[in-house]
């Protein structure tokens, strides 16, 4: 709860976002030049909602708020996709169970939609509805340990429990 404070290209925002049922929602302000919008959109998905903020972020000039990323997709062997399967413990509440159909990897958290990762790299994965990377990591004996999550500048390790 509360406002948070972002730094983008050397621009400090505060920002917040927010959900309730059939609702999401986000807001920036800048702390210089008074500069600032919010979206709201009626829907349980909000996937449309840093398009819009890239969109308003390009056309009133708001640096580092612009923030289009272009990834390359590459192909992983089915062995590896299946060593990343199984349950990784992010913290007490949450669980994230890895499932793979067919040659797509699919991530679910304790009472939370599914989303489907993306391969940049045989062990890093992104998601296109939101903004977060996926890493799976391995011990030194070469054997799968973790899976690491970077969100909203911040990463969180999730040891594999299963």
């Amino acid at each position: 709860m509360g406002v948070f404070i972002k730094v983008k290209d050397s621009i400090s925002y505060f920002t917040h976002d927010g959900a309730n049922e059939g609702f999401r929602c986000q807001y920036f302000g800048s702390m210089e030049g008074g500069k600032g919008f919010v979206i709201m959109v009626n829907s349980d998905n909000g996937t449309i909602i840093p398009e819009i903020e890239n969109s308003i972020a390009k056309t009133y000039n708001l640096k580092g708020l612009f923030s289009t990323k272009i990834k390359k997709i590459v192909t992983v062997d089915s062995v590896v996709l299946n060593s990343y399967t199984g349950e990784y413990k992010l913290n007490q509440q949450l669980i994230l169970r890895v499932t793979r159909e067919k040659d797509k990897l699919f991530i679910r958290g304790t009472n939370q939609p599914r989303f489907q990762v993306f391969a940049e790299l045989q062990n890093t994965f992104f998601v296109t509805s939101f903004d977060a990377e996926i890493e799976f990591a391995k011990d030194e004996k070469g054997k799968l340990t973790k899976m690491i999550l970077s969100q909203n500048g911040m990463k969180f390790d999730a040891p594999k429990i299963k």
